[in-house]
């Protein structure tokens, strides 16, 4: 959910990432700012699509969506503008929660992302406490599609000009 390849998010994700390949996982990442997802219509189509994602919106949310759906485990990773997650991630989520929560259609079918973990990776510049919004949104849209919150990790750039990623940093990244 980051505009910066290289920014704190994407450093502070690479040593989640490292520390997931060691443990043998493979992960897969996407970069949501060359993706082109659309915000959500509310027209309820995707609802009546009992086994997947049913969306009139023909965009890269079709193959984000059944990327996730294969995972075992999301990492959502953003950094906080404006006390929340970037434009592409928020349409992301918009558009997932409602596509995935299949509550709205004919008829109530159970979510199609239950039992997966969802966890949130997010950097601010604000104190680590800011990131309370964020990640209570993240853990409510677990708990409404019954998807299982893995928890938050946050990473503060303190503004100083050294590097972002410090051993302590490092350290919470491979413990999450």
């Amino acid at each position: 959910g980051s505009p910066r390849r290289h920014g704190n998010t994407q450093q502070l994700t690479a040593q989640v990432s490292e520390a997931l390949r060691q443990g043998g996982a493979q992960v897969s990442e996407r970069w949501l700012y060359d993706c082109q997802i659309h915000g959500c219509l509310g027209c309820k189509a995707c609802q009546n699509r009992p086994d997947g994602f049913g969306c009139v919106q023909h965009d890269d949310m079709d193959a984000l969506f059944d990327e996730v759906l294969e995972a075992d485990c999301i990492l959502l990773a953003t950094p906080i503008y404006c006390w929340y997650c970037t434009a592409p991630m928020k349409a992301f989520l918009d558009r997932f929660i409602y596509a995935s929560c299949k509550f709205y259609g004919r008829q109530k079918l159970p979510p199609l992302a239950a039992g997966k973990t969802c966890g949130l990776i997010t950097t601010l510049g604000y104190p680590v406490e800011m990131a309370h919004l964020l990640s209570e949104g993240v853990e409510r849209l677990c708990k409404h599609s019954k998807m299982v919150y893995g928890g938050a990790l946050v990473g503060r750039d303190m503004g100083k000009g050294g590097a972002f990623v410090t051993p302590e940093l490092e350290q919470q990244a491979r413990a999450f």
